[in-house]
């Protein structure tokens, strides 16, 4: 697919960041637990990562419509790059809270990545670019769990943390020869305050749509790791193996489902994602057979591109001017529905292990069959107040 340079320097830069992400995001959990962690403990420190990640955001939108959204990008992950580094000198699970902090803060970047997407995006294309742009993610976890998995078992997690932060730094370094783009003086004379994006026709819908996904999706998704050691009593590499199962899924379904929702309705592109993550929770529950488990893994990582699509739909409705902020408060929204899943999911888990993922998969399916039915976002066509 044309993405254009910019983009693929991203799609590049992402990939790098997955590959060190993914050493460790599937066995971080087990990590935490052995540093003293109960499920509510280690609800409460994705609580608090996805409350400071939702914080960062309405800053950030301020500095994507009024600074080069290149630099601003390149500022989060500089930020974020040292996070790994500080993991591997915690003692005792509450020691993780600073450098957690620290690495979802950086998430101030998201509005101006949107925006620099959104501005190099076909208006007729851009769930397929943002869908495209967004597998690299996916795509980079495809071996790097099995590898982290497997090392961290072997070595311990000291040896994963360190090249993680390795390729975070290269992953930076991959953004620098990006073309700047800064908003242009008419559009940050025209720049909107937060008030006024609000009152643009279907963005409050839009947000309350995505909070809702993001909210059911995380009541669960911070316990699969737990749940594949504590029920399907898997070691850290095979919980590896799920999580390359979850990225084979995501990074090959979601051009798929970018395509999709861009001729069949974006709103019925999101229903199927969700539907898809329904399935998988279902298979999850069902079955303690690993190569089930990899097929759960498969469709949750299709499931998840809900989030690209959702974003998609947002840059269709915010105009030039609005993005940084336009993206900020969905980021928001997603970030205040995150911090809110994971601990009464905790408190779920702590009385079944089935619990979480039974009330996750009966909302999500709701969503999607609202979705589906609905077939299509309300847009109230309206003048833009912009």
């Amino acid at each position: 697919m044309r993405l254009g340079r910019d983009l693929w320097l991203l799609f590049i830069s992402t990939l790098l960041w997955s590959l060190g992400a993914g050493l460790y995001i599937y066995t971080w959990p087990a990590y935490v637990r052995e540093l003293g962690a109960d499920a509510p403990g280690l609800g409460l420190l994705y609580a608090i990562s996805f409350g400071a990640m939702a914080v960062s955001y309405l800053p950030g939108g301020f500095l994507a419509d009024r600074f080069d959204r290149k630099w601003v990008i390149v500022a989060g992950w500089a930020v974020a790059a040292p996070a790994p580094f500080f993991y591997l000198l915690a003692r005792h699970w509450t020691h993780l809270i600073p450098a957690a902090i620290l690495y979802n803060i950086s998430m101030f970047s998201g509005p101006a990545l949107r925006a620099y997407m959104a501005h190099l995006s076909p208006a007729h294309r851009v769930s397929t670019v943002f869908a495209v742009v967004d597998a690299s993610w996916p795509l980079g976890m495809v071996i790097s769990p099995v590898i982290g998995g497997i090392w961290a078992e072997r070595t311990g997690m000291r040896p994963v943390f360190w090249a993680a932060f390795a390729l975070y730094v290269l992953s930076t370094a991959v953004l620098l020869p990006m073309r700047p783009y800064r908003p242009s003086p008419e559009e940050r004379g025209r720049n909107a305050g937060f008030r006024e994006v609000l009152s643009l026709p279907g963005v409050p819908h839009l947000m309350a749509v995505a909070a809702a996904v993001y909210l059911f999706q995380h009541l669960a998704l911070p316990f699969i790791t737990p749940f594949l050691q504590d029920v399907a009593h898997l070691d850290l590499g095979g919980v590896g193996w799920v999580g390359s199962a979850v990225a084979l899924g995501g990074s090959l379904l979601s051009p798929v489902l970018g395509w999709l929702a861009d001729r069949l309705g974006r709103a019925r592109g999101v229903a199927v994602s969700l539907l898809l993550m329904v399935l998988s929770l279902v298979i999850l529950m069902l079955s303690d057979n690993v190569w089930l488990l990899a097929l759960a893994g498969f469709l949750r990582g299709a499931g998840t591109i809900s989030w690209s699509l959702l974003a998609a739909v947002m840059a269709t409705v915010l105009p030039p001017a609005a993005r940084g902020r336009g993206f900020a408060l969905f980021s928001l929204a997603n970030g205040l529905a995150m911090a809110t899943g994971p601990y009464p999911g905790g408190w779920m888990y702590r009385v079944s292990p089935y619990l979480p993922f039974t009330v996750s998969a009966l909302l999500l399916l709701t969503a999607a069959t609202v979705l589906a039915l609905r077939q299509k976002f309300h847009m109230t066509k309206t003048a833009s107040p912009l």
